[in-house]
């Protein structure tokens, strides 16, 4: 089986999208939102900041920006070390309060079946 991050339908539907509708005057009224006039207006000067996001990507605080793709050994071993602890293991158990648990959360919600935990073992897809 084909992983998902390789199959180029599955990715194209995993697209993060932005819509912004609701900030446009035509949605919410001229005096609470933006015209696309003002948008077109400030094109140049929109480009020219998320260059400079470009520009000092991977850098100082903007290192994250190319996790995991630099750290691929670190990747190898996460992979691994996730392919023994399922062999062993039925459940998985995340304790954490607020953010360190909302992480490891977002990511079995968005990759796995809404009823994942109910499914037999033999028809998970993991």
């Amino acid at each position: 089986m084909k992983a998902n991050y390789l199959n180029a339908k599955w990715k194209e539907s995993m697209t993060l999208k932005l819509d912004y509708n609701n900030m446009m005057a035509e949605y919410v009224g001229s005096e609470q939102g933006i015209r696309r006039e003002e948008l077109s207006a400030r094109e140049n000067l929109m480009r020219q900041a998320f260059q400079r996001v470009e520009d000092s990507r991977g850098v100082g605080i903007t290192g994250w920006m190319d996790l995991p793709y630099n750290q691929a050994e670190e990747v190898r071993e996460i992979i691994e070390t996730a392919r023994e602890i399922k062999k062993k293991f039925d459940y998985f158990v995340v304790l954490g309060i607020g953010g360190s648990a909302l992480g490891p959360i977002a990511v079995f919600q968005a990759l796995c079946h809404l009823h994942y935990n109910d499914l037999p073992k033999s028809v998970r897809k993991t």
